[in-house]
């Protein structure tokens, strides 16, 4: 605090700044007050004993009420501090209790799903075990109906362990030009060589997983497959691993590697799109194509152009030269469009014609520009490829579902003139077979119901032979008199036929050839 002076009538004034008004003399303005170390006069006072008892006591009383006030105060707080606890002990309590509640109940809720869970599973077991039970009867009925195989030359394997389970097939074996049959049965890739009356295992190669799709035999001779394990597995003749497996994720269920004519390996991958993998193993760091589509079906390779279809309904035409892939069709144009998604295998006639089946119950084709060159439309879902003859002439089977009736197949003849359907050939049972075209042009193909069956070209049965087990797999001929198919028991049948081969000048079978590289033949 600093003192003031007035300059009128010498009244200091203690103060922190100086003051603007003097309270003696009402004196204001500049220059009034000066800075003074003198202290304001003690103004003197004359108090009675009594009057400064008065004020002593007074100012105890304002004390002791203040000492009441504050202890008033005090305990207020604690009262509203007690209060608040209680109330947040009481939101705590329950919110415990409505917690416990919810976790009783979210137990109730998840014994109820658990328990329904459990009839479900119960309910489907027994449903499987009835429907395993009458599929057995039906089968014993059926063995019981038809004499056993006429035809059958061997299987492999011939009989299953007892604690063997055995996965359907569904794929197609690889023949090489020796002969030898490669197969991929359940987790294992099996090498044999046929007799005339047996078979031969040259070795085995086991992965990590069933492998769904067919094997591919490249320029190089090495075998290619795609396994559950998540691996492309490679291996020469003698099952000796060309690389270690390489890492392209799961397997699609439709799709088969393809081997181009560098020996390249190209892989649909899961998420859609294309892998390319080199002759030494050595995978691309990103895909070579980007696809939002998966493509899973089994495609061809011609001209340095992979055509394949894709789940957007669109059959895709990538160029496979150059460092990232390119799709030629546009689809937003309608080139290569269809009306649903394209499962089965494509298959090319000697027009240059790309012929899809798809979903819509449509049978395409498509000219080398993604051009629309004419469709057809077929009775019922094509769950095999098509395959075409030497004239053009092209075989398609259909899966035919009425009302109150069984499901049913046919086998179509589609001209190669004027692609209209030029004769039916019914079964009764679905076809899921995709046929192969014996060198003689007699038709070979398998149905659910565990019949083979051979028709010439005018539609007319050769003969028909009764195999077991229901035959879903793409055929493939052996030479000499011999076709193979994929049994849902698990094993190979070779049967005896009177075709010596495949047809020349076709796409006689799934993949065109018995290497089934995926390369288009030369036409």
């Amino acid at each position: 605090m600093t003192y003031y002076k007035c300059t009128k009538c010498s009244h200091v004034i203690e103060n922190d700044l100086p003051p603007f008004k003097c309270q003696q003399c009402a004196a204001r303005g500049k220059g009034v007050f000066i800075v003074s170390n003198d202290p304001p006069p003690q103004v003197e006072t004359s108090e009675t004993p009594s009057q400064t008892e008065e004020k002593q006591r007074l100012e105890e009383q304002r004390l002791e009420e203040q000492r009441l006030e504050e202890q008033r105060l005090e305990e207020q707080r604690l009262e509203e501090q007690r209060l608040e606890e209680q109330r947040l002990e009481e939101q705590r309590l329950e919110e415990q209790r409505q917690r416990a509640q919810q976790e009783q109940a979210e137990r109730e809720r998840q014994k109820r799903e658990q328990a329904e869970k459990d009839r479900l599973e119960q309910v489907k077991r027994e449903k499987t075990r009835l429907e395993e039970e009458k599929r057995r009867e039906a089968l014993e009925r059926e063995q019981a109906r038809h004499p056993p195989s006429r035809r059958k030359v061997w299987t492999h394997p011939e009989t299953p362990a007892a604690d063997e389970h055995r996965t359907p097939l569904r794929n197609c074996p690889a023949v090489n030009g020796e002969g030898r049959i490669f197969a991929c049965l359940g987790n294992k890739l099996v090498a044999l060589a046929p007799g005339e009356e047996n078979v031969q295992v040259l070795w085995e190669y086991a992965t990590g997983g069933v492998i769904p799709g067919s094997p591919c035999i490249g320029r190089d001779e090495a075998i290619r497959f795609h396994s559950s394990d998540g691996f492309l597995h490679m291996v020469d003749s003698s099952g000796t691993p060309c690389f270690e497996p390489v890492a392209v994720g799961e397997p699609l269920g439709w799709a088969s590697p393809l081997a181009d004519e560098n020996n390249n390996t190209w892989i649909c991958r899961s998420v859609g799109g294309l892998l390319k993998i080199d002759p030494q193993g050595k995978k691309t760091p990103r895909p070579f194509l980007r696809a939002r589509s998966r493509l899973d079906c089994t495609g061809f390779i011609h001209q340095d152009v992979l055509y394949i279809g894709g789940e957007n309904a669109c059959v895709f035409a990538v160029r496979l030269s150059g460092e990232r892939g390119e799709n030629l069709w546009d689809h937003a144009q309608g080139e290569g469009r269809t009306g649903r998604f394209i499962n089965a295998a494509l298959a090319r006639t000697s027009a240059g014609l790309i012929i899809a089946a798809s979903c819509d119950d449509h049978l395409y084709a498509f000219h080398e520009n993604g051009q629309l060159a004419w469709k057809e439309e077929i009775e019922g879902p094509m769950l095999a490829a098509p395959v075409v003859d030497d004239d053009d002439s092209i075989y398609v089977a259909a899966c035919l579902s009425k009302r109150g009736a069984e499901v049913s197949g046919v086998l179509l003849k589609i001209d190669g003139r004027s692609h209209k359907i030029a004769w039916r050939y019914p079964v009764q049972a679905a076809i899921e077979s995709t046929p192969v075209i014996g060198d003689d042009g007699v038709v070979y193909f398998g149905d659910n119901q565990g019949f083979v069956h051979a028709v010439d070209s005018s539609g007319d049965e050769q003969w028909r032979d009764y195999v077991g087990s229901p035959v879903r797999s793409a055929g493939a001929m052996l030479g000499e008199g011999r076709v193979v198919f994929g049994l849902d028991s698990g094993a190979l049948i070779v049967l005896r036929c009177e075709s010596n081969g495949l047809r020349a000048n076709a796409w006689p079978k799934y993949m065109a050839g018995q290497l089934q590289t995926g390369i288009a033949p030369l036409r």
